[in-house]
């Protein structure tokens, strides 16, 4: 049965208590094999610089860092959180909490950096929502909350970041890897087979401008 539509309503928006300024992400495509059949897996590493929102009310108290997660990731043989730090250190389970649409993390008094390591299986994404494979391409697909599907974030259009993306893939089955943003890098390497490349937007974006493929 189909779920009923969350209302957001004007008069009920806040800011955010924290402010995304940039979101770097590396994808790592790679080809296994499972008995006879083949399939791709996506590694993601996103590291967010986060900051508190001068324009947000902030209490005595410093408010924790909620962030959005998809309905992928509580699925295991879709998609699932493989790791998570802050400020260079990983923390332990009990450091955070996750819940089914929010990885929530201590808060900050000042800017921070959270890395947030995920790990995809885009065939067996049947909804094409988050990151998924069509045909030999894989895609992402946010329109118009989702970006969380990938890696929890502030899925929000009023935080907007500024984007850079990082790839190894294999390149006979994905020659063509494209994101948003100017490609700034370009290596191949003969032995295994891969090839990589950089991607940087400048422009602030809202979360569901994000986009990333790789296919022919």
């Amino acid at each position: 049965m189909p779920q009923e539509a969350k209302v957001h309503r004007r008069e009920d928006h806040r800011p955010a208590p924290y402010t995304t300024d940039s979101v770097e992400r590396h994808f790592e495509l790679l080809q296994e094999q499972v008995d006879a059949a083949t399939r791709t897996r996506a590694n993601v590493r996103a590291t967010l610089n986060m900051r508190p929102n001068p324009d947000a009310e902030q209490g005595a108290d410093i408010q924790p860092i909620r962030l959005d997660k998809g309905k992928n990731l509580n699925t295991p043989e879709i998609a699932k959180i493989v790791s998570v730090a802050m400020n260079g250190r990983r923390l332990e389970p009990g450091e955070y909490e996750e819940t089914e649409d929010e990885l929530v993390l201590p808060g900050s008094s000042g800017p921070c950096t959270i890395t947030i390591e995920t790990t995809h299986l885009p065939g067996e994404n049947k909804r094409c929502y988050g990151i998924f494979k069509t045909g030999g391409t894989i895609a992402t697909m946010f329109e118009s909350i989702g970006a969380g599907e990938v890696h929890p974030m502030q899925d929000r259009p009023d935080v907007m970041s500024r984007n850079v993306t990082t790839f190894e893939a294999p390149e006979a089955e994905f020659p063509t890897v494209l994101a948003i943003g100017e490609q700034t890098e370009a290596s191949r390497d003969v032995t295994k087979g891969t090839h990589a490349g950089r991607f940087k937007s400048n422009i602030p974006v809202s979360p569901h401008v994000y986009a990333f493929v790789a296919g022919k």
